[in-house]
């Protein structure tokens, strides 16, 4: 089984600000365990740990998520009453050792609140393991179940883009943008056959008028509607994709995902 390990570098020593804030909150611990307040003294304990391990490398930016959540829109997850997806129910695929190690040396380390595996749901899920803080998402491991190199993000954003293209489905996609995107050339045809329909009974006989051959005067009519028809077909299918592209969240989060390849662990880490 393939997989890549994401390295996830956190500060050397906290500053002042940080130091004080971590004393306060140790002082409140004290007091909540004394107290019997567990689970206020869980939270507590996340917050110092969120403190103590501050992390220094980049969470996954808006328009990563976007991309990452359209190429794998199902989360597995421990909150939320949705028992199909509980992270503990996670079935698709065997993880590897490699990620399970890794996975349980940051549970250990108290760096995150939790964690979340995204998938697509299929024969070849290829998923992500992510650390969650707040609304920040970290990227900490890649798998699939063959040896194969795991497809990469600039090629998982051209598939993106030729399925848009395409009209294929799109994990997580607004009904509203996927019904704009997939009625783009229906749209373009009636835009380009009711205009020339509505003009048949002008078109033609002026044509035959002007041609004087009443069969000849025909063909030409049809032959220049057809060509109507094309050039509103083709300027309006164009106007409607570059609306759509102006609406998709996908298709902008890929024009402005300007990512580089991450830090990656040794192989044998």
């Amino acid at each position: 089984m393939s997989n890549e390990l994401f390295v996830i570098d956190r500060k050397s020593e906290l500053d002042e600000k940080e130091q004080k804030r971590v004393i306060y909150l140790r002082d409140q611990l004290s007091t909540a365990e004394n107290l019997g307040l567990e689970a206020q003294a869980a939270y507590i304990k996340a917050d110092i740990a969120t403190i103590e391990g501050g992390l220094t490398t980049t969470p996954l930016t808006d328009a990563q998520m976007t991309i990452w959540r359209a190429w794998l829109p199902t989360a597995y997850t421990d909150i939320g009453n949705d028992k199909h997806h509980q992270l503990a129910n996670y079935h698709f695929d065997r993880i590897p050792k490699p990620v399970l190690k890794l996975w349980q040396k940051h549970k250990e380390s108290g760096l995150f609140e939790r964690f979340e595996i995204w998938t697509p749901e299929n024969h070849h899920p290829d998923p992500i393991l992510v650390g969650v803080n707040g609304n920040a998402r970290h990227l900490l491991a890649r798998w699939d179940e063959s040896d194969a190199n795991l497809v990469s993000f600039d090629d998982i954003k051209r598939e993106l883009v030729r399925r848009w293209y395409k009209n294929e489905n799109i994990g997580g996609e607004d009904y509203g943008e996927y019904l704009l995107r997939t009625g783009r050339t229906m749209e373009a045809i009636f835009a380009a056959i009711v205009p020339v329909f509505a003009s048949t009974l002008v078109v033609i006989p002026f044509v035959r008028l002007v041609i004087g051959k009443e069969e000849s005067g025909f063909l030409v009519a049809i032959a220049l509607m057809v060509a109507i028809a094309v050039g509103i077909f083709i300027c309006v299918r164009r106007w409607h994709t570059r609306c759509c592209l102006a609406s998709s969240k996908l298709m902008q989060a890929i024009a402005k995902d300007d990512s580089v390849q991450r830090k990656l662990l040794p192989a044998s880490a």
